[in-house]
């Protein structure tokens, strides 16, 4: 098949085809490229909570807590919808090399750090939202030391 690539000869790579399936140039109908796509997130998702809470996420959750902190409603919304728009491709929670930059907010980030803040928007805008990533452990935790630094 044309465009299809394997991880190893022989043996196909079930992350690696699915990312090619939804992120390659070759025809691939959407719905199947929507699949693929839906499948990476719930791979990624897995992965992402196998090893227990991410410090990292902890502390990229925080600055987005105290950025928001200080900005408004429609502030915060506008920069959680922004994040949204640009994550309805996908966002590799892995690649530490890429940097995003958004209209809303100034600086560059990694998917991760994206991910952080619009987790954190949308606790503060519509908690009950399943965002299809689980926080919930390093939000926690986030809170706790921005509660401990108010006290400060």
């Amino acid at each position: 098949m044309a465009g299809w690539r394997e991880a190893a000869p022989g043996r196909a790579n079930i992350k690696s085809t699915t990312f090619h399936i939804a992120y390659s140039n070759f025809w691939a109908p959407e719905t199947l490229r929507s699949l693929a796509r839906n499948s990476l997130r719930e791979m990624a998702a897995q992965e992402f909570k196998a090893s227990g809470p991410r410090v990292d996420a902890v502390f990229y959750l925080l600055d987005a807590l105290r950025s928001f902190r200080d900005k408004s409603f429609q502030e915060n919304q506008d920069m959680t919808f922004d994040i949204g728009m640009l994550g309805r491709y996908g966002l590799d929670i892995y690649d530490h090399s890429t940097q995003h930059v958004l209209r809303s907010l100034p600086g560059v980030f990694t998917a991760l750090n994206l991910i952080c803040i619009m987790y954190t928007g949308f606790k503060l805008i519509q908690p009950e939202m399943d965002l299809g990533i689980d926080l919930s452990r390093e939000y926690e935790m986030a809170e706790r030391l921005a509660r401990e630094e108010d006290e400060d």
